[in-house]
């Protein structure tokens, strides 16, 4: 598994870095449940026009974690796979309501702990409710390749719960990273002035 996936998997559950490691209520409480009515569910899209290219939605995920819908679509362009590919959009739902600072401190707490560390940064733009990271993972010898990807969290939405969207690249281990910086920088800019809305309404199903 790339760092890149790891870091999706942080992102989206807001609780672990494994999606399988999750806590579970005492056996002599009640589990509470959600009916189908009130789930909510994102109005993602079925194809992405960005960067001048079409990326196409392949691969759509979604997993019960302690009473919360984590939700997940990936998109490639040029037929590539997503075990397989160059550039990816990656989207995430998490129904979980946490706050800001929470998801924020755990995304810094991973990346501070990852090694080797990743270049990155994070900033909050508190008057839109959004954050902003840029990531870059150096090659490792069981996954030789660089992986620059850029993230905008939204945590306003019309439902509970916050969204993620990730544009990534991959990169050959012998470019030099001052170059991969530079365009990190302005696929974040590009992103940020570009990015589409993603909100949710309650499922009727």
């Amino acid at each position: 598994m790339s760092q890149l996936k790891q870091t999706i998997l942080l992102i989206i559950t807001g609780l672990t870095l494994s999606a399988c490691v999750t806590s579970q209520p005492p056996k002599d409480e009640p589990q509470e449940t959600t009916t189908a009515a009130q789930t909510p569910v994102l109005n993602a899209p079925q194809n992405i026009h960005f960067a001048d290219k079409e990326y196409t939605l392949i691969n759509t995920d979604e997993k019960d974690i302690d009473n919360n819908k984590v939700t997940t679509y990936q998109y490639t362009s040029d037929g590539q796979t997503i075990q397989n590919w160059a550039s990816i959009i990656s989207i995430a739902y998490n129904t979980k309501e946490v706050t800001t600072e929470e998801i924020l401190n755990l995304m810094k707490t991973s990346l501070e702990n990852t090694q080797p560390k990743p270049v990155y940064n994070i900033t909050y733009h508190e008057d839109e409710q959004f954050a902003v990271a840029q990531i870059i993972y150096s090659p490792q010898e069981n996954y030789p390749a660089y992986e620059s990807s850029a993230w905008i969290l939204n945590f306003k939405l019309n439902c509970p719960g916050y969204t993620s969207l990730q544009y990534a690249l991959r990169y050959r281990p012998d470019t030099a990273i001052d170059t991969i910086v530079a365009e990190n920088n302005a696929m974040t800019e590009y992103l940020v002035n570009n990015r589409f809305p993603l909100d949710c309404q309650e499922s009727t199903k």
